[in-house]
């Protein structure tokens, strides 16, 4: 196996930054476009309707997170026919999910409308964008395993092959069907369904044709039909990601329901300044991607000389890059909330609270970095605590901070909520390491 180098880590981490940042694209360019359209109303419920399927998808995000662990510790013990059944049964659960929401979709949009008391034209443009978004969930949940796997194996390149094809598919069609035929909501729901069905196609071309001995060895119909003894080991990583992520995902609901108590105006801006959180969040996970593919293969080979030079070598540009993103935000970000909206009072909102995203990705990055270790190592049960944790400390400050200094308390709770995430983790970190040593398999790295 190859020394790692500060090349190597850009040859994994490039390709996932650049498609990494287009995720959240998908949202950012709904936001733009809908943002042509006169008032603060379409923004809102485009805005709304996003975070409940946040909740739906992210929650879910296991799928690629406890693939890329499960995959790359496989592959680091020399195991690929291990590798291929981790992949075949994220298939299987993520079908199997799908379904399921399809079936309860009613139910789950009736119960999300319940707990945003929003005005009932936000109201009634949120439900309709469900109800057409909703039937993009079985790509949404296969595209998670396949980028899992294309992290595993190595191959971003795909993975930024994948994404690209997935946004410009959608940003054309959101021209099209919004700004060309007038479809307002329906039109930016629509775009998203199709764009992730060709993603979806597209990326299980590339996984069955480009994963060498193992694509040969991946296997729907056995993964049905195994014991469901073998799904535990995935069982127990995603259940413990999905606490985990779903603690995530409801951070970001409740600020956005604190911001809706505020006021429409605040839950536009808001939702405008929490586009400036994700892009950046996914464009620094392309470092802890590269982390958790890296450290993952240094455990499964029981290296612990070889995981700690991934962390570090990953680590330097995961700060390096946050830095980057402050200044950035701090010299073009009034012009970057102009792209996103048109209402001048939504603009002069989202422009009060910038210097709170100019702030976040260096207290952000370190939370990020360590979740990708955390994960390649499979030690799930710590994030999961550390995320339980963490959420309780954010609501509580939300609730506290928030009537003192309005928006801006909110703000300040959420960046210290980030700080706490990265901290908390950093106290645990010495436990991986320790698991290698402690394991009586201890291998020693290639030489450098």
């Amino acid at each position: 196996m190859d020394a790692l180098t500060h090349q190597k880590v850009w040859r994994i981490a490039w390709p996932i930054i650049l498609s990494n940042i287009t995720i959240p694209l998908v949202g950012a360019v709904d936001t733009a476009v809908i943002g042509r359209l006169p008032g603060p109303d379409y923004i809102a419920a485009v805005a709304l309707g996003a975070i409940i399927f946040d909740f739906l998808f992210w929650g879910l995000n296991f799928l690629k997170i406890g693939t890329s662990g499960l995959t790359s510790q496989a592959l680091g013990a020399g195991d690929e026919s291990r590798a291929a059944a981790h992949i075949s049964r994220a298939f299987v659960i993520a079908i199997g999910a799908a379904v399921l929401i399809l079936l309860l979709h009613p139910l789950i949009i009736d119960f999300a409308l319940g707990i945003f008391k929003t005005e009932p034209a936000v109201t009634s443009a949120t439900e309709e964008y469900f109800n057409i978004r909703v039937w993009g969930s079985p790509a949404v949940l296969a595209n998670y395993v396949i980028l899992g796997s294309f992290i595993a194996l190595q191959k971003t390149k795909y993975l930024f092959f994948h994404q690209m094809l997935l946004n410009i598919t959608n940003i054309v069609l959101d021209l099209v069907f919004v700004l060309g035929l007038g479809w307002e909501v329906q039109g930016v729901a629509t775009a998203t369904v199709i764009a992730n069905y060709t993603a979806c196609l597209a990326g299980l071309g590339w996984l069955t044709g480009s994963s060498g001995v193992l694509s040969t060895r991946l296997s729907l119909k056995n993964a049905v039909s195994e014991n469901l003894r073998d799904y535990l080991p995935l069982i127990k990583l995603n259940a413990d990601i999905m606490v985990r992520t779903a603690c995530l995902v409801f951070s970001f609901a409740f600020m956005a329901w604190m911001g809706s108590r505020l006021g429409t105006l605040f839950l536009a801006a808001n939702a405008i300044l929490l586009h400036f959180q994700t892009i950046m969040a996914y464009g620094l996970d392309g470092f802890a991607d590269a982390a958790e593919s890296l450290t993952g293969r240094a455990y499964g080979r029981r290296s612990p000389t070889a995981l700690l030079r991934a962390v570090k070598y990953t680590t330097i540009w995961a700060g390096a890059t946050a830095m980057f993103c402050s200044v950035t935000y701090m010299v073009f970000g009034h012009q970057i909330i102009r792209i996103f909206s048109i209402d001048p009072q939504v603009i002069d909102t989202a422009t009060s609270y910038l210097h709170w995203l100019v702030i976040s990705p260096l207290v952000s990055v370190w939370s990020f970095q360590l979740d990708g270790i955390f994960t390649g190592t499979t030690h799930s049960k710590e994030m999961r605590n550390g995320m339980l944790i963490s959420t309780t400390l954010f609501v509580c400050l939300s609730l506290l901070l928030t009537p003192l200094w309005h928006n801006h308390g909110l703000w300040l709770a959420f960046v210290i909520f980030m700080a706490f995430r990265g901290f908390i983790l950093w106290l645990w970190f010495p436990r991986i390491p320790r698991s290698i040593e402690g394991s009586g398999l201890m291998k020693s790295a290639p030489p450098r």
